[in-house]
């Protein structure tokens, strides 16, 4: 049994985690999700890619608006479904982004882990990095999700990580629409990665949910003038591509 997994086991006996979904108590061997809620969150994940129909989770269809900014492939696990905060998918991307939990942050990183590693060879030889949180949000919520997962990743991989962005975004993206969000989902290169040299490499963009693309884009721009040989998205839910 490894230190990570002693920990989760001394966290489980302290905090008696719940289910990010329905709010039911969790047994020792259940992951962020009930047996109920995981029976319908493992349904969702094998839904179909509309474009090639395969399950979501075996798919790395890209969307349009990445495509056109250098990301022809996403990696992903499952569908997110606008305005429904009920199912278990949609659930364990609002924990991960508000509630602070290791167990949901090691489920996501272990889920996309798996889609990663079905769908690519040698991640470990990549550069992993990520979409920045807006910095109004790390302030209110103490921490960066999408960088926490990225991190959890590049280990999971035996990668190297390299935070190069920092988020020059005023508001969220989910309050913006359409050209909006693409004004809005500003980024700037951190100062010290200026004359970083990509070329030649792969680089692993991750954040935790894709819906307009939008701030994946932006980052991609960057990543591909520092002169990266394939950028590929990679999140946890998509917004589209579901038949």
């Amino acid at each position: 049994m490894t230190l990570r997994d002693l920990w989760q086991k001394g966290l489980f006996y302290v905090t008696v985690p719940t289910c990010v979904c329905c709010g039911d108590a969790l047994r020792e061997d259940d992951r962020a999700l009930c047996s109920d809620c995981r029976r319908s969150y493992e349904n969702m994940k094998a839904r179909d890619c509309a474009r090639c129909f395969r399950p979501i989770h075996r798919c790395t269809c890209s969307c349009d608006v990445l495509d056109c900014h250098f990301v022809h492939r996403l990696i992903k696990v499952t569908r997110y479904i606008k305005r429904d905060a009920d199912i278990p998918s949609n659930a364990l991307v609002y924990s991960l982004k508000k509630d602070n939990r290791l167990d949901v942050e090691c489920f996501i990183a272990d889920e996309i882990f798996q889609s990663l590693s079905a769908l690519d060879e040698h991640p470990q030889d990549a550069v992993f990095t990520h979409v920045p949180r807006r910095s109004s949000a790390v302030r209110h919520f103490g921490y960066d999700h999408a960088r926490r997962l990225s991190l959890a990743l590049a280990r999971l991989s035996g990668a190297e990580h390299t935070t190069f962005f920092r988020s020059k975004a005023k508001h969220a993206q989910k309050e913006m629409h359409g050209t909006d969000r693409l004004q809005n989902a500003q980024i700037a290169l951190r100062h010290r990665y200026r004359h970083t040299d990509l070329r030649g490499k792969r680089v692993y963009l991750v954040d935790d949910i894709v819906t307009t693309g939008a701030s994946m884009s932006c980052a991609a721009m960057a990543l591909h003038a520092m002169g990266a040989k394939e950028i590929i998205g990679v999140c946890f839910s998509i917004a589209y591509l579901d038949s």
